[in-house]
């Protein structure tokens, strides 16, 4: 089995309509805030996935990110 030395960081939040990465505590910023320590040339993948449903007006998400080590 090949062996590609990569971090998988997986961040799970709720988020609000329309929130920024300027936004203190969202989960924009938490997910901004982690992105921008990474080396640009590390950087393999960022995915994410939605939660259609809401709970309180708040949408569930996760951001998959990758980087090599």
């Amino acid at each position: 089995m090949a062996n590609f030395d990569t971090v998988t960081k997986v961040i799970i939040g709720d988020a609000n309509p329309g929130e920024t990465s300027a936004d203190a505590g969202s989960f924009a910023k938490t997910v901004n805030d982690y992105i921008e320590t990474i080396d640009d040339a590390k950087l393999v993948s960022i995915s994410t996935s939605f939660q259609p449903t809401h709970n309180a007006g708040k949408h569930k998400l996760a951001a998959v990110i990758v980087t090599k080590v």
